[in-house]
This record gives C-alpha cells, structure tokens and sequence, in this order.
C-alpha cells in the first residue's frame, strides 16, 4: 500500500475500492513490517475490518463521507 491519502480519497469516491480493502491492505502491511518497525503496539485485524464494513455500509447508504469514515476508522483503533 504506497498510495497516497489523496489517491485513497480519488479511489473510493469513483468506487474503485472500499473502506474494507484499504483497511485488510493497510493492515496487511502492518503485519507484514511489524517486526522492522515496532511502532504499532497493537493490531486488531477482526475490530478494524468490523468498522471498515461499517464504513462501507454507510457510505453506500449516502450517510457518510470519505474523510469522516476513514477517521471513524482509525480512531476505533485507538486504545
């Protein structure tokens, strides 16, 4: 996953991709570079792929937005 927050943004606006597929991407990078970096110190795949369903739900639903979704996303993460 190498793209940017402003090609995420493009692709899931023309609906090239879901909330669902960056989050499994993302965390699979985590996973995959997790042990180089260290700086995660926690990874909930099932909680974060929960929200992302939940994300592309509302969204297909006409009842969120971009932006607000990812941030939903990301800060479910937090502890």
């Amino acid at each position: 996953m190498s793209e940017s927050a402003f090609e995420l943004v493009r692709r899931h606006k023309s609906r090239e991709t879901t909330a669902t597929e960056t989050v499994r991407a993302a965390l699979d990078r985590l996973e995959e570079l997790y042990d180089r970096i260290g700086a995660v110190a926690a990874i909930d795949r099932e909680r974060s792929l929960v929200e992302a369903a939940r994300a592309d739900r509302r969204l297909r639903a006409g009842r969120g937005r971009i932006l607000e979704e990812a941030a939903t996303v990301a800060a479910a993460q937090k502890p």
